[in-house]
C-alpha cells in the first residue's frame, strides 16, 4: 500500500441525475483536501452523499446534502440542502459542515 492509500480519505458519493450538474458538483468537491469521490458501484460506505432527490433513503447515519432548484416544503426540509445556483465555495462550505 502506497502512502496515498494510507492517508485518511473522505468518501463522497455524488448522485445527481443531470450530467452537467454532477460534473460541476464533483469538480467543486474535489477542491476539499482528502476527498475521494466514490463510484456508485463501490462497496465503500461514503462519509457524505450529495444528491438531487430529497427521497433518497440514506443508510445508517450518513449525512446527505440535497441540491435543489427551489426551497423545499417546510414539512420535507431536513436543513441539509443547497439551492442552485451556487458557487464552489458555497458547496464546499455546506459539505464540510456535514462531514
Amino acid at each position: 500500500m502506497d502512502s496515498t492509500q494510507q492517508q485518511a480519505r473522505i468518501g463522497i458519493s455524488v448522485i445527481v441525475a443531470d450530467p452537467d450538474m454532477r460534473a460541476y458538483v464533483s469538480e467543486c468537491l474535489n477542491q476539499i483536501p482528502g476527498v475521494q469521490l466514490l463510484d456508485s458501484n463501490t462497496d465503500i460506505m461514503p462519509d457524505l452523499i450529495v444528491c438531487d432527490d430529497q427521497n433518497i433513503v440514506v443508510a445508517r447515519d450518513i449525512p446527505r446534502l440535497v441540491v435543489l432548484d427551489e426551497p423545499p416544503d417546510a414539512s420535507a426540509a431536513s436543513g441539509n440542502f443547497i439551492l442552485t445556483p451556487f458557487d464552489a465555495r458555497d458547496l464546499v462550505r455546506a459539505a464540510l459542515r456535514l462531514i
